[in-house]
């Protein structure tokens, strides 16, 4: 997977093409139910998702994403990782404590673990 995707890099010059090919192998080759990507636009504290693949591309329509520290979803693994820069992982959702707003949503899709991973462009 990790080879495809650096393959990708350097033979894709379209953004929004490196997005969507970059989900498509992390679904297929790495085997996971669901990936998506955002990009957090200058200025601004809520992450616009751009791309994703696999099951459920109906769950980006409940998730909200912002480095806000009052957000109310401040503890989801992908807010925690771009107000801290670094990656975080939730190996077991149903058992995880800090998580709220999304949990729900996440469990409903089927979705057991989570990871997420800031990119800095």
């Amino acid at each position: 997977m990790l080879s495809a995707i650096n393959s990708l890099i350097v033979r894709v010059h379209d953004t929004q093409e490196l997005l969507n090919e970059t989900c498509r192998i992390a679904v297929e080759d790495g085997g996971f139910r669901m990936t998506w990507m955002g990009l957090l636009p200058a200025g601004e504290k809520v992450v616009v998702p751009q791309a994703w693949g696999g099951y459920g591309g109906s769950y980006l329509q409940h998730i909200h994403v912002s480095v806000d520290e009052d957000d109310p979803g401040k503890d989801s693994a992908s807010n925690r990782a771009l107000r801290t820069l670094q990656p975080v992982f939730y190996n077991n959702l149903a058992e995880e404590k800090t998580v709220s707003t999304w949990k729900q949503e996440a469990l409903a899709h089927g979705y057991n673990a989570v990871a997420s991973l800031p990119l800095i462009i």
